[in-house]
This record gives structure tokens, C-alpha cells and sequence, in this order.
């Protein structure tokens, strides 16, 4: 039976897509749980409109990505911290390294973005960014001592 998905599964797709499964598994489980809807023709006209919306602001959010990507590639962020000799106070963490990017260059990015974690020493450190869609960029960051 073909169903249409409302709401993530890590067996059966994400949400919106259109898979087949079998009657009594729709019947006694994904019904009843309300996860998924009965494929009628009005249904999938509209899954497949919903999944070219989809697929717009895919390419949309992309294109964004990719310009705050060139904005960033190949600059570099400073940030002053407490320290001695080459050893930081505490570290610099990806909250520290987002918010100074969000500073300079006035983009706000998730945490998650970037991906060197908790620096402890001075100097310059090449940091990679995540921002999604397959879409990253590489950045110097130069930590320095008040």
C-alpha cells in the first residue's frame, strides 16, 4: 500500500515522501500511531507539489549558504582571551567562535557549524564551516591575549 509520511522514520523515509509498505503494518501500526496517510490521487498531486516547494527552498537556503560562504572563506576572526605565555584560560569553544563571527561579519550561524572544538593555546587555527547542503568553508582564527 502506498502511504504518504507525516512525520519522520528512520526505517521508513522523512516526512512528505511517498513509500510503500505493507497492508497490515499500514493497518496495525502507522494508522492508528498517525504517522502516515492513505496515498489517494488528490494526495499525491499534493505531495509532489509540496515536495517541488521542497526542493525551491532547498536550492534557495543553498544559495544563501554558498554566499555567506564566500564571505567568510579564506578571512579570518580574532578573538582576545585571558592567557599565559601560549596556554589559554578555559578554551575557546564553537559558542565563542560563532558569536564572533555573528560580530565581524554579521551572520548567524548554529553551533553546530562549526566543527574544531574547545582550542586551548594562542595562535592561528584553521577552522572548518558547516553550513549544510553539502555547503563549507574553511576560516583562520586568531586567538591573541588581552
Amino acid at each position: 500500500m502506498k502511504v504518504v509520511l507525516l512525520s519522520d522514520d528512520k526505517k521508513l523515509g522523512k516526512k512528505g515522501e511517498i513509500v510503500s509498505v505493507s497492508d497490515g503494518y499500514v493497518i496495525s501500526a502507522l494508522l492508528p500511531q498517525k504517522k502516515v496517510k492513505i496515498a489517494t490521487s488528490s494526495i499525491l498531486k499534493q505531495a509532489k507539489k509540496d515536495e517541488i516547494i521542497k526542493k525551491e527552498n532547498e536550492i534557495k537556503q543553498r544559495n544563501s549558504f554558498e554566499k555567506d560562504a564566500k564571505k567568510l572563506s579564506g578571512n579570518s576572526i580574532t578573538i582576545a582571551v585571558n592567557a599565559e605565555g601560549k596556554k589559554v584560560f578555559g578554551s575557546v569553544g564553537q559558542l565563542d567562535i560563532v558569536e564572533a563571527i555573528k560580530v565581524k561579519y554579521n551572520l548567524n550561524l548554529d553551533s553546530n557549524a562549526v566543527t574544531k572544538e574547545h582550542i586551548k593555546t594562542i595562535g592561528d587555527h584553521e577552522i572548518s564551516i558547516n553550513f549544510g547542503l553539502g555547503v563549507s568553508t574553511k576560516m583562520t582564527l586568531k586567538i591573541v591575549a588581552k
